[in-house]
């Protein structure tokens, strides 16, 4: 047998008898009340339908005959979506609607006819025809208001420890439910812990209960599944609550749970879960958006990570940078003075040798160690401060920056010819270096008449430096120092910060032999 449809009916106590009389006579429940404040307890009590009221009702005690805007407002407070009809006089009817606008379901003016039953009837059934459609479109609209407000505490959250206790906020004290927590599971125990609660439900009491007994095992189980199974979980939940005072003593609530593991790209950042005390709770619409909020959650946490992540390399950074410059400084003055104290010491000795060939000589291979032990401070120091460098690149022309570079060799400097006007994505500092490290190895082994050329490789991939008197065998660039007539550990450097250079680009480094020439080729060089 089909449950009928309940109204209730908010009539004056001196009168409206006969409109419930004639909608119990057409098949309806009706619940009647005589003033606002029992309307509101009739509501507490039950769930009708709809709700019809006279407006000439008592609102509390009987003093006042406008009473059913009162009603309309404890409707609301109790239940926005449930349906209310207003039935006025002919006296009132106009200053209702004024009063109401469009705030109510519908009208029926009161006549002495049978039209006004027949016209509340057609309302009322309406009403009831289409309330599930607005409790559909309410509880999206409010579902989509409790994702706009997390999606906004993402935005405006600075750190993973805001980011967990301004989502379990929104969620608490949200009207869809009674909390939220954010927990860390140990799947081989099979418990959860709350890490993160919500502040600020609705029902404090419940809340502060639920946070000292952590969570019952009833509780931690489908936070357990859910990241042992990597979905979302919903359970129905029997919570025995311990009533104060008056009220002493053990009741029985019935609540659910929804729980969703935050993943994100293989990182795992706990289970958040939410609860309600709803029958209706956590159907598939509202799974979907909080399946979507949980996705939001486990991103920002993420990003928030990373960003700890950056600024602590980035620290780390910095504190390479200041060990190296260090190093670099100690380098340029503790070798570098002893090193001028010894060679002003050498020019004294030179002045009062008196032309003695055999120690001329002596004097001459002195003098050589000194330069090379001066060549090799520089280049140490070169070294330290580009590893130090920050990596920064822009577009850079390939012929300026070669030509600058040819500048800076000492002597009289190569021969340069230049077969592009090409740009590359470069820092312009270290491409300037490579091109001076480059030039000067060519230069030492050819002399200064040597001839150099820059030029694009024809497969558009990069660009290569060509030296076209000394031809060099081919080998594996890494030993390129060992090549030369006189190998030494300020070559070895200089071909450390070539590729240093290289690597920082992520290029690609050869060297090539053909005929005469020699061809350093670098590729995988993006071109602007």
């Amino acid at each position: 047998m089909a449950t009928r449809p309940q109204v209730l009916f908010v009539r004056n106590p001196d009168g409206g008898g006969h409109l419930a009389a004639a909608l119990k006579d057409a098949g309806l429940d009706v619940v009647t009340a005589e003033s606002a404040r029992s309307a509101a307890t009739t509501l507490e009590a039950r769930t009708p339908q709809c709700v019809v009221s006279q407006y000439a009702v008592p609102p509390e005690s009987g003093t006042e005959t406008d009473g059913g805007a009162t009603v309309r407002e404890a409707v609301t407070s109790i239940d926005p979506d449930l349906p209310f009809i207003l039935v006025s006089d002919i006296e009132h009817y106009d200053d209702a609607r004024e009063q109401f606008d469009e705030d109510i379901f519908g009208y029926v003016p009161l006549r002495e006819d049978t039209d006004t039953v027949k016209l509340l009837l057609r309302q009322i059934q309406s009403a009831i025809s289409q309330l599930p459609a607005r409790r559909r479109a309410a509880m999206q609209a409010q579902i989509n208001e409790v994702i706009r407000q997390v999606n906004g505490t993402l935005v405006r959250a600075r750190d993973r420890e805001e980011i967990e206790q301004s989502v379990v906020d929104v969620l608490t004290q949200s009207h869809r439910y009674r909390w939220a927590c954010l927990a860390s599971v140990d799947t081989q125990a099979g418990t959860a812990a709350p890490r993160t609660g919500g502040r600020g439900g609705a029902d404090e009491g419940w809340r502060d209960r639920d946070r000292e007994r952590a969570l019952t095992i009833a509780h931690q189980q489908p936070l357990v599944e859910a990241k042992e199974e990597g979905e979302t979980v919903v359970s129905r939940l029997t919570t025995e609550r311990t009533l104060p005072g008056e009220d002493a003593g053990t009741v029985t609530q019935m609540e659910s749970v929804f729980a969703v593991p935050l993943d994100y790209e293989g990182s795992h950042y706990g289970v958040l879960a939410v609860y309600s005390n709803r029958a209706s709770a956590f159907q598939t619409d509202e799974r979907r958006a909080l399946r979507e909020a949980a996705r939001n959650v486990a991103l920002a946490i993420h990003a928030a990570e990373a960003r700890v992540e950056l600024r602590e390399r980035t620290r780390a950074l910095k504190r390479q940078h200041d060990r190296l410059e260090e190093f670099a400084r100690v380098i340029s003055h503790e070798l570098r003075h002893p090193l001028q104290v010894a060679m002003g010491r050498l020019e004294i000795v030179e002045d009062v040798a008196n032309g003695e060939d055999l120690l001329f000589d002596q004097i001459d291979t002195i003098e050589r160690n000194h330069t090379q032990m001066e060549q090799l401070i520089d280049d140490l120091v070169a070294l330290a401060r580009e590893n130090a460098r920050q990596h920064e690149s822009e577009p850079t022309s390939l012929p300026v920056t070669a030509r600058r570079a040819a500048g800076m060799v000492d002597g009289p400097g190569p021969t340069l010819r230049i077969d592009t006007e090409a740009f590359v994505d470069a820092d312009p500092e270290r491409l300037r270096h490579l091109f001076e490290v480059v030039f000067e190895f060519a230069v030492d082994r050819a002399g200064d008449t040597a001839t150099l050329g820059v030029e694009r490789l024809d497969s558009d991939a990069g660009f290569a430096v060509v030296s076209t008197d000394d031809a060099l065998p081919d080998a594996d660039p890494e030993e390129l120092f060992q090549m030369h007539p006189e190998p030494s550990d300020a070559r070895r450097i200089s071909m450390r910060i070539i590729m240093n250079i290289i690597e920082s680009h992520d290029w690609s480094f050869d060297v090539e032999s053909r005929g005469e020439e020699t061809r350093f080729v670098f590729t995988n060089v993006e071109f602007i």
